[in-house]
């Protein structure tokens, strides 16, 4: 879609392209077999550090009646304070369609969008934006995966939650090889971004000498400042003039 009007063009939709190919989003399309048309989409799109974009739906098998899955949808979250996630935060790829009655399978949709700004971050949940593969209820399954989606995590701290563990946004597993058609190709790996940011900042312990006050002056060419600051989370800006 676009990023402007929100409309899907052929320039920047992440649709899955060919017979039975997965969508694109944070990460590229897998294709679906090059015997059935398939087509990979490399048409990656979307903001890194502040996703804000629905995932896009694979491509469909060529019996007709059919419809790929659909793409993850989009979560933004700002907590004015710590954050526990005992649940799980998803925008994932959708579910098969019940109008799906292709031997071969479809195309996975890419994953969504969470964008999640809190304080300290614990729990023993999960959060995750993964591309769909394809429905798997057949040998014969030859559907190309979705991309993942895109994730971005503020924080001051984590305590008990592993972001390398707890959030996913890996592409969807492509179908086994079929005898005659081949095999079509995974989702790529979508995109994670954290910052650690300072909600509450810290009160300078120090700024120097007592006598350097605000409006004082000096005919010093070259001043030098010295000041000391407590920032156990790394998180703060000193800036002076």
């Amino acid at each position: 879609p676009s990023l402007t009007t929100g409309i899907c063009t052929l320039s920047t939709s992440g649709y899955g392209r060919g017979s039975r190919s997965g969508g694109a989003h944070g990460g590229s399309g897998g294709s679906g077999p090059a015997g059935v048309g398939g087509l990979a989409q490399t048409a990656t799109y979307g903001d890194m550090e502040s996703p804000d974009t629905f995932g896009s739906g694979g491509s469909a098998g060529g019996n007709g009646g059919e419809h790929g899955r659909n793409g993850g949808g989009k979560i933004y979250l700002r907590v004015l304070g710590p954050v526990a996630i005992h649940g799980a935060i998803r925008a994932d790829s959708g579910p098969l369609l019940p109008s799906n009655v292709s031997p071969y399978g479809v195309g996975g949709g890419s994953g969504g969008s969470i964008f999640l700004r809190g304080q300290l971050i614990s729990g023993s949940g999960v959060i995750s934006a993964n591309g769909g593969g394809g429905p798997h209820t057949s040998v014969d399954d030859i559907s190309g995966g979705g991309g993942g989606g895109r994730v971005a995590v503020l924080y001051s701290g984590f305590s008990g939650f592993d972001p390398d563990v707890q959030i996913t946004y890996a592409g969807g597993v492509a179908g086994p090889p079929h005898w005659w058609f081949g095999q079509g190709e995974s989702g790529g790996s979508g995109t994670l971004y954290t910052l650690q940011v300072n909600q509450v900042p810290n009160i300078p312990v120090s700024l120097g000498q007592s006598s350097l006050v605000d409006g004082s002056t000096t005919g010093t060419t070259n001043p030098i400042f010295t000041f000391t600051l407590s920032d156990d989370d790394v998180a703060d800006t000193v800036q002076y003039r």
